[in-house]
């Protein structure tokens, strides 16, 4: 099994299949951002000679992670494992906007907008992300993801705390 395919598997583990309709759980993200958080703090620390192999496993990891909480908060309409997917489903959403019946006695294609500014918005992301990564990296190192993911884990951990005071109320 491929290592983005573990963390993708792990992901759907904790949230339960991706066309449920429940909200990913909270401990997850949470997780995602300490392991990222543990990765930009010790990865310029490691010294071993095939170091890259572990920075190969944690990022496929952590990507497989992401894939999994899209497939399911999007149930499983947007992916985000490969960019040309994406840039494919654009392709698709335009092509509808543009096409035209040469006859009127047939349904009309309808594009779905929301789903091209969501899909535009995520390569744009992507794009942005990618540049300022590198440039973070070239000037900073591995330490680029530290600031990145003590917000993730801001965020995951509010989520959290409030689910868990939502399980300790009762129930009406």
């Amino acid at each position: 099994m491929q290592r983005g395919k573990v963390g993708d598997a792990l992901g759907r583990r904790t949230r339960g299949h991706p066309r449920q309709p429940s909200a990913p759980r909270p401990s997850v993200p949470v997780l995602e951002a300490l392991l990222v958080l543990l990765f930009g703090l010790l990865a310029d620390q490691l010294t071993w000679e095939r170091r890259e192999l572990v920075f190969i496993g944690v990022l496929c990891f952590t990507m497989g992670m992401q894939n999994a909480v899209i497939t399911k908060i999007s149930f499983a309409q947007i992916r985000t494992t490969h960019v040309t997917g994406m840039v494919t489903d654009i392709g698709i959403e335009l092509g509808k906007l543009a096409y035209r019946h040469r006859r009127h006695d047939l349904d009309p294609v309808v594009a779905d907008v929301r789903k091209l500014g969501v899909l535009s918005l995520l390569v744009g992301l992507f794009f942005v992300g990618g540049v300022l990564g590198t440039l973070g990296y070239l000037e900073f190192g591995f330490a680029v993801v530290v600031p990145l993911a003590l917000c993730l884990l801001a965020a995951a951990s509010a989520l959290l705390l409030a689910d868990l005071k939502g399980r300790g109320a009762p129930s009406r």
